[in-house]
């Protein structure tokens, strides 16, 4: 900020979070002394001459909120950063996650989350089980058993895994790296011995895996 005189302006605001999720609305509390008129700049290309402005922010991002305060003694400026985050991604444990739920079809993926995949094919006799992975994503989605090859995006989705980097959480804050303690207190359920260890936990038709006291990867339908 600019150097005020001992009896000129002095700029100075406080910010009130309602939240912090997209799209946020923020409210600005102006704290400026010995001033007449203000001059906001949210950051964002958008500006305000009211004296206790609030702003609406609709993409992610750190802001730098410029207050430049007049007085009939000169002027005043201070700035401050805000960082708005985008919404989570919510967990439907036993429906879906990531936009998608179980039932709906493998093209549906696709359109969400392009061709950027890998893919492994299950044949049988008469049967194909497909499954694209998302690696950078973190995620995984398995299809029921299908009739031949040329149905492939029809393919009806029967489970999908969640695995880091991924960051949604169910409606209990549980998500990749949550603490055992706490998925065990919200989702009852019980051990079991899958390979590479006992560390399964079922619940309600999906599986949390543990590596240690965290939550490692989670599988929604079985």
């Amino acid at each position: 900020p600019s150097e005020p005189s001992s009896t000129g302006p002095k700029a100075a605001f406080e910010i009130e979070f309602l939240d912090t999720i997209t799209p946020a609305t923020i409210h600005f509390i102006n704290k400026s002394e010995k001033t007449t008129s203000y001059n906001w700049d949210f950051g964002d290309g958008s500006s305000s001459t009211d004296e206790n402005p609030s702003h609406m922010y609709e993409v992610a991002g750190d802001y730098h909120v410029k207050l430049v305060a007049l007085g009939d003694e000169g002027k005043d400026s201070t700035t401050q950063t805000i960082t708005i985050i985008e919404p989570p991604v919510e967990i439907f444990l036993g429906k879906g996650a990531a936009g998608v739920n179980r039932g709906e079809p493998l093209s549906k993926v696709i359109d969400l989350y392009g061709n950027d995949y890998h893919e492994d094919a299950q044949l049988g006799t008469n049967f194909c089980i497909w499954t694209i992975t998302y690696e950078e994503r973190g995620l995984q989605f398995r299809t029921h058993r299908t009739i031949g090859a040329d149905s492939r995006l029809q393919a009806k989705i029967q489970w999908i895994l969640l695995m880091a980097p991924y960051k949604g959480i169910t409606d209990k804050g549980i998500g990749i790296g949550s603490d055992r303690a706490d998925v065990e207190k919200f989702y009852p359920g019980t051990y079991f011995s899958g390979s590479g260890g006992p560390d399964w936990y079922m619940t309600e038709g999906n599986i949390f895996r543990f590596s240690g006291d965290n939550v490692f990867w989670i599988q929604i339908g079985l």
